[in-house]
């Protein structure tokens, strides 16, 4: 008889009671404690019950279950306890309702007469077969043991003779292959090895002819190492492979597959919990997907259901357990008639059965992954008010994360077909999205707008090169002010704001810097520095990591923020990749899933972004473990609109980086901040722009606005919190920039509503025509709503413009001879007007023959020594070279070294040797000339400066006078006292 509820068995019914009764204690209405665990859809389940009743076995665990030609087939391993000599494998049928006495299948007896035992069986039965297949391992521990197989013809009556499979191969290590569409088998596996503690790692096993040959794949690592083992595999709507599973780590792991499992993404850690503990998942005919697994950290009880529509973002369902004890090792299957069967260790004693309805499984949000509370559920699903930030007992830490040419289609969330990118998708799923989000279509000018709630040409920070890409000292930025309110600050990543006092972020409000000079990797500051290897500025200190760039950002980042948080101080994290702005340099590991989607360059760009995607859930999971996410602001966006990815796919956008239509300067932002009542996944449709997040962080922190900060943006905390009915006064908005070395008038888009007015005649109406597609001023004759419109924004931006005009083509002059900074190490970025700021420009002496001109404010007269400089002073190399030839990880730097399809990426295509013989310095209204040789580093003038504003430019001639080009660095050093 099957031991069903209220069935007599061997064990007492009190113990029986804990797994059959408790259940239904809730069905009848019976209202549990607030500290109970939410039950879930127990109108789900159809059947619970005990494979057996008796058994000639002490102890059985890790079940396994498959639906035969004549039935349901179940089997486990049982003996005196794990790893008993003793252990066989043991099989029930299901046969006319009722569950067939145990029977050992098969143990782990040698030939010559020793016996080891046997662990983990795994039944399977290929598509169109009759034939099962029983999985096995025999050994004296798993890190010795081997794959063993044996078949059934008959529905599990009887089995073949066990074979050892080949050496290398263990066969499925928990859960079942899946069998993908041209018959291959997808075995998911793993390994542990002997010492102690020892070390667990994932692979798949692949077999395209039942079981005769096998391939092996391996899964690298991510960010950080993961000790992994057990996978299961779901597949997802596109046919992709998503593998979760167990780890040492307290969370589930993650990875997927879109070749059908020729390779893997680097191994993350999931937000779902687990306690060193099996789990199990099936993907349903309907398209979802459910997982078994034990919600917890530590122990091995609950043991709950959870169901997710893309095998990633998962919902409670069910509580399968909650007693006391050990309920583990699920297995999960669909039958043909569409019923789910569960089996699962039940206190290492039985073999439970559940049988579940899924049409009757809906869902409730996890937060952070946590299996909901009764008392939670009911505030999270009730009307209460969020508690405003002056009743919070401190105040919000504040997280910014702001990635560099990542467009609007480069997400999985908004459509991408090849990219996944799961972090972000579920942090746009929780946060409220600001759908209608306009930043510049450039770096500096956005990341200039975001420290000051300014426009770009309005705070100085207009362009990227030319010398016009620092904010004026006097503007207040957000780390200053958020310091000044006692929050801690921290930058990691790129700044792009300023190189030299008083605009290095030290000087700007940061605590903390850790930084990139320039605009990155590759450009003229910059110009030998890598993605592997990064190196980087610790303040002032020059630094060298082992690390690939994106996961240095934030492994200083956590590190930091983990710091303030055992001081108890409020923090302001900046978190700034230089990722995946070019060079396109990604690990293999994070381009390879990519790599036979698209063309090599875009493999790379994508590499980066799922890297950094993998950060955010590193970043995810510090959050939710130290207890943090919930008073946490997160804000993530992006700092301008796509480059090498809009080949494949631009979110239905028209244009990209440095354009004034909606993909160059629309991107995704979103904001999250659980106590403040900013969450669940909510939109605000109305437009904003990067200058609102200034003002808004200070309402939201409860921070009075400082007399002396202006702003051209507006909070838009109530809004945050309201996005359905927003609050928002109706304005107008001006995209603009000042392109490489100048503004000019009418070179962007005004913003109203749904209106845009690009370059100053073009106008589109983006709810009717998203891809802006139709010209509605050049309809004949324009309709009078496009008409009236078009007066109205020209007649806006007018009045815009001429209040940017006064200083929009002023040069704020660099210090030398402070004490802070001496000596001041100039680069072509900084010449006035000029447009050389990446090492691909320098290679090739850009600039015109006499280079640029640097803006400088000397502030203390005396004795200086200025040196030119054909190339960086940190590389050494004389005026007459070719210039650096490999970066700090000993990549090559030219185009003509790399041979492999995509590598070339980012690299210098050609080279300019000079013969210098002299170099020319005209400073202060003086020229003064030396004689230099090729072989020469530079040329070293000592003379005396006067304070005050002043001009420098140097450049290099030839033997016969001729001018050739500009001194590319430039070291000013004041010499006395």
């Amino acid at each position: 008889m099957p031991a069903r509820l209220r069935t007599k068995h061997w064990m007492s019914i009190s113990f029986a009671v804990l797994l059959f009764t408790h259940p239904q204690a809730f069905l009848q209405g019976q209202e549990p404690n607030d500290g109970a665990w939410w039950r879930g859809n127990t109108e789900a389940i159809v059947l619970r019950e005990f494979v057996f009743n008796e058994a000639p076995f002490a102890s059985c665990h890790a079940s396994t279950i498959v639906e035969g030609p004549g039935g349901l087939v179940c089997a486990w391993f049982g003996g005196t306890r794990e790893g008993a000599s003793d252990v066989g494998i043991w099989l029930s049928r299901h046969e006319n309702g009722r569950w067939s006495p145990p029977v050992e299948v098969t143990s782990g007896e040698q030939p010559e007469g020793h016996r080891f035992p046997c662990w983990n069986p795994v039944l399977f039965r290929p598509r169109n077969s009759e034939r099962l297949y029983l999985f096995y391992k025999v050994g004296p521990s798993p890190s010795r043991w081997w794959g063993m197989v044996t078949t059934s013809d008959d529905g599990g009556r009887s089995w073949s003779q066990p074979a050892r499979l080949p050496n290398g191969i263990l066969g499925p290590i928990k859960n079942k292959p899946i069998e993908l569409s041209d018959g291959t088998w997808v075995c998911p596996s793993s390994t542990e090895t002997p010492e102690r503690p020892s070390r667990w790692s994932i692979h798949f096993e692949l077999t395209r002819d039942r079981g005769q040959t096998w391939t092996r794949v391996d899964v690298p690592s991510g960010a950080i190492a993961i000790n992994a083992i057990q996978p299961t595999i779901f597949v997802d709507s596109r046919g992709t492979l998503i593998s979760v599973g167990r780890t040492r780590e307290g969370r589930l792991f993650w990875t997927f597959s879109a070749d059908q499992g020729q390779t893997w993404a680097p191994l993350q850690r999931a937000l779902l919990p687990n306690p060193n503990a099996g789990v199990d998942g099936v993907t349903l005919k309907d398209g979802r997907h459910l997982l078994v697994f034990n919600p917890s950290i530590q122990g091995r009880t609950p043991l709950a259901v959870a169901f997710s529509q893309d095998a990633w973002r998962w919902e409670a369902a069910l509580l399968l357990e909650d007693a006391p004890g050990e309920f583990s090792y699920p297995a999960i299957i669909q039958k043909s008639d569409g019923l789910v069967h569960i089996t699962y260790t039940w206190r290492r004693q039985r073999i439970a059965h559940v049988v579940l309805d899924p049409a009757k499984l809906k869902g409730v949000p996890m937060p952070a992954g946590q299996w909901p509370k009764e008392a939670n559920l009911r505030r999270e699903l009730g009307t209460q008010s969020s508690v405003p930030p002056s009743m919070s007992p401190t105040r919000p830490h504040i997280v910014i994360v702001i990635t560099d040419d990542q467009g609007p289609g480069d997400f999985s969330y908004f459509g991408n077909p090849i990219l996944r990118t799961p972090h972000l998708d579920r942090l746009f799923a929780e946060g409220v999205l600001l759908r209608d989000f306009h930043v510049t279509p450039v770096c500096t000018p956005t990341r200039g707008q975001l420290m000051t709630g300014q426009d770009a040409l309005r705070n100085g920070a207009r362009t990227v090169p030319a010398g016009s890409n620092m904010v004026w000292p006097e503007i207040p930025m957000l780390p200053e002010v958020l310091r000044q309110a006692g929050y801690a600050t921290g930058l990691f990543g790129k700044w792009h704001l300023g190189d030299h006092y008083p605009n290095r972020p030290m000087d700007r409000g940061f605590d903390k810097a850790i930084w990139l000079g320039g605009w990155g990797i590759a450009s003229d500051v910059e110009f030998d520095n890598d993605t592997v290897n990064t190196r980087y500025l610790d303040g002032t200190k020059l630094c060298q990591s082992q690390r690939y760039c994106t996961d240095l950002w934030f492994d200083k980042a956590i590190e930091w923020m983990d710091e303030c948080r055992r001081r108890g101080q409020p923090f302001f994290c900046y978190i700034a990749p230089n990722a995946p702005h070019d060079p396109w340099w990604a690990q293999e590991k994070d381009a390879r899933p990519y790599q036979d989607k698209t063309k090599p360059e875009v493999a790379q760009y994508f590499g980066m972004i799922a890297n950094i995607d993998e950060n955010i859930g590193r970043l995810e999971d510090f959050l939710v473990t130290t207890g943090l996410k919930d008073d946490t602001i997160l804000v993530f966006l992006t700092d301008n609109g796509g480059t090498a990815g809009t080949i494949v796919y631009n979110a239905g956008l028209r244009g990209r980086k440095g354009g004034y239509y909606e993909g160059g300067h629309r991107v995704p932002c979103v904001i999250r901040w659980p106590r403040g009542g900013i969450a669940g996944g909510k939109v605000l449709a109305e437009p904003t722009q990067v200058q609102d997040l200034f003002p808004t962080l200070l309402e939201l922190c409860g921070i009075p606005k400082p007399a002396r900060c202006q702003f051209d943006g507006i909070s838009l905390a109530q809004a945050l919190r309201y996005p359905e009915s927003p609050s928002l006064p109706e304005r107008i908005l001006v995209v603009q920039y000042g392109r490489r070395t100048g503004a000019v008038k009418y070179d962007g888009c005004v913003i109203a509503g749904p209106w845009r007015l690009v370059n100053g005649t073009e106008l589109y109406r983006i709810d009717q025509d998203p891809s802006q597609e139709r010209d509605l001023a050049k309809l004949a004759p324009p309709s009078d709503e496009a008409s009236g419109m078009l007066t109205k924004l020209r007649s806006y931006y007018e009045k815009w413009w001429e209040g940017v005009t006064p200083r929009v083509f002023e040069y704020q002059p660099i210090p030398v001879g402070t004490e802070h900074e001496n000596p001041v190490i100039l680069s072509s970025n900084y010449w006035a007007g000029v447009d050389v700021d990446n090492n691909r420009n320098v290679a090739v002496a850009a600039g015109g023959p006499r280079g640029g001109t640097f803006h400088l404010q000397v502030t203390r007269g005396g004795l200086y020594t200025i040196e030119l400089r054909r190339w960086p002073f940190h590389t050494d190399l004389p005026i007459g070279s070719a210039g650096p030839t490999r970066t700090v990880s000993g990549r090559p730097l030219s185009a003509s070294e790399v041979t492999q399809p995509g590598a070339g990426t980012g690299l210098i295509p050609k080279r300019t040797v000079i013969p210098a013989r002299k170099a020319i310095l005209e400073v202060a209204g003086e020229t003064i000339s030396a004689s230099v040789t090729p072989e020469e580093k530079g040329a070293v003038f000592t003379l005396r400066l006067n304070p005050g504003r002043t001009t420098l430019r140097g450049w290099f001639q030839d033997e016969k006078g001729q001018d050739l080009c500009g001194a590319f660095y430039v070291m000013i050093r004041r010499d006395d006292n």
